[in-house]
């Protein structure tokens, strides 16, 4: 399929150009590809092209509810596969379904992940390390919209399948380079514990236990989590600033091929690349100043009172971006509203995640699993949404909405530190 520049032929309004997200892991928090060569050549409506955007973050979410733990090689394996199947997909429907295979096959590594890796560290060095874990993947958002671009234009928009295809296998080939699927005996621990399951298994009687909807039911596994007030208030935090990150990229694409810019994909690329080098600062960061204010006091609200300040730069920066985008101001402008995003919402979210590990002590898989889903059912919700609004009042008002919500996200935060100091227990 053949491609043009931008001088060759204009970008016709709210038409989204070619998108990649790198993926050495699978990222959670990028779009990927949105593409007028898709929309072409499937026929497809908006409302269609943006479930290839909402669903899939809808149902990662969903995915570590239902499998708490779960071997990481049967998802590459799925990877593999939904990528290689929408390569080829002949229809919107298709591609829509294969995307959400993707964002399924991401998952346990992404949610439950970060859950295991909290609790293999101490308190006073979780924060910084969670923020390392959460800056690698976003490598995606920041330099997949250039290789996306690039193979786009040399290969049109099924290259893009086919390159993830290959990142895939080589990611499930890593694995045979490890010594431990190759080991054919386990730790002393393990055949301890399973030669007690033995015993005990020998001395019940020869009836056989049938499988209840109880056992896969993962409504007590969320009410664990959210029945603690807190907990729901910081999740539903969480969940604003993961769906604002995630609506960035779409609407930005969109925003960016559009008049009076009308970019290319690799120009896009340039101009997004600020905002996922900031992401990954901003991660680490945040983690870096919890940790610390962590060691100054033993409680566990030290995280978001290092943390919440960030709020404020985040909002006057959503703000800005939106109305110098509608105002059609220089280039140059919404790259620093983006670099500011990028830094002030993963600093933020970074330090509201270990929070939440430290309150749900030896539970973190589990709470971090809930906060999956709390993103994914937000995130499906805003970026379905943020077309529509965009179209009716602009940029300017879907980001003084989106900054909105994080300034009310602010003051919950605030509640929740006066809250744990109000029912502090006096000495």
């Amino acid at each position: 399929m053949s491609t043009c520049s931008s001088k060759e032929r204009p970008v016709e309004p709210d038409r989204v150009l070619e998108k990649l997200s790198i993926e050495l892991c699978p990222v959670q928090d990028d779009p990927k590809s949105w593409s007028d060569g898709k929309k072409e050549y499937f026929g497809a409506s908006d409302r269609k092209m943006a479930l290839t955007v909402s669903l899939p973050i809808l149902f990662q979410g969903l995915c570590p509810i239902f499998w708490t733990i779960v071997a990481e090689t049967i998802f590459r394996q799925l990877g593999v596969i939904a990528s290689a199947v929408a390569s080829r997909a002949m229809s919107i429907d298709v591609l829509v379904g294969m995307r959400v295979l993707q964002f399924v096959a991401a998952a346990p590594m992404l949610s439950l992940g970060a859950g295991s890796l909290a609790e293999c560290y101490d308190a006073h060095e979780r924060g910084f390390k969670m923020g390392i874990y959460y800056a690698i993947p976003l490598m995606g958002p920041t330099i997949g919209p250039l290789l996306g671009g690039a193979l786009g234009k040399a290969g049109g928009w099924r290259s893009t399948f086919y390159f993830l295809v290959a990142i895939y296998c080589l990611g499930l080939g890593g694995f045979f380079a490890f010594p431990e699927p190759w080991r054919k005996e386990r730790s002393k621990v393990f055949q301890q514990a399973r030669q007690k399951a033995l015993s005990r298994a020998e001395s019940l009687s020869g009836s056989t236990a049938s499988i209840k909807i109880q056992d896969v039911n993962p409504v007590p596994i969320v009410w664990a989590v959210v029945r603690v007030p807190r907990n729901t208030a910081v999740l539903i935090v969480s969940g604003i600033l993961f769906a604002a990150q995630y609506t960035i990229l779409y609407t930005t694409t969109k925003t960016l091929s559009s008049h009076p810019y009308r970019y290319d994909s690799m120009k896009i690329g340039l101009v997004q690349m600020p905002f996922g080098i900031a992401s990954m600062i901003g991660s680490v960061v945040g983690g870096k100043l919890c940790d610390r204010a962590l060691g100054k006091s033993a409680e566990h609200e030290a995280r978001i009172r290092a943390i919440i300040w960030a709020v404020v730069p985040l909002v006057l920066a959503l703000a800005a971006y939106g109305w110098l985008a509608q105002l059609g101001m220089h280039v140059a402008s919404l790259v620093v509203s983006l670099f500011v995003v990028g830094a002030s919402l993963m600093l933020m979210y970074s330090g509201i995640t270990s929070y939440l590990v430290d309150c749900n002590a030896g539970n973190g898989s589990t709470v971090i699993a809930v906060n999956g889903l709390s993103r994914g059912i937000l995130g499906c919700v805003l970026s379905q949404v943020a077309a529509p609004i965009r179209s009716a009042i602009g940029d300017g008002g879907l980001y003084s909405i989106i900054a909105g919500l994080v300034a009310g996200s602010g003051l919950v935060l605030l509640l929740v530190v006066k809250s744990a100091r109000r029912n502090a227990p006096s000495i």
